[in-house]
């Protein structure tokens, strides 16, 4: 591993279970492994999540200026409504 850093973590007994068993079945080859992959997603969500958080600031600016029409595929008329799901977005604090 490149530019690899030893650090010291503290785990739950669960944590540590979910790891051994996952280098155990060969997912991984040992738990420094493990534990790398898991923080690359974490760090690739922080930035997915972080990209979402952007793009709804973006809408809302858009929206708050006025200045947006949409056109609708059925009708192909023009409004000044836009429907966002927000049902795909999680902002509960961390």
């Amino acid at each position: 591993m490149q530019n690899a850093e030893n650090v010291s973590i503290s785990l739950t007994r669960e944590q540590m279970q979910a790891i051994e068993e996952r280098v155990k079945s060969g997912e991984f080859s040992t738990i420094s492994e493990a534990v790398s992959d898991a923080v690359r997603v974490w760090l690739q969500q922080r930035l997915e999540e972080a990209e979402r958080v952007d793009a709804l600031r973006e809408l809302e600016r858009i929206a708050s200026e006025g200045s947006w029409l949409i056109s609708t595929e059925a009708g192909g008329t023009t409004s000044n409504t836009i429907e966002i799901n927000y049902k795909d977005f999680d902002y509960t604090a961390r």
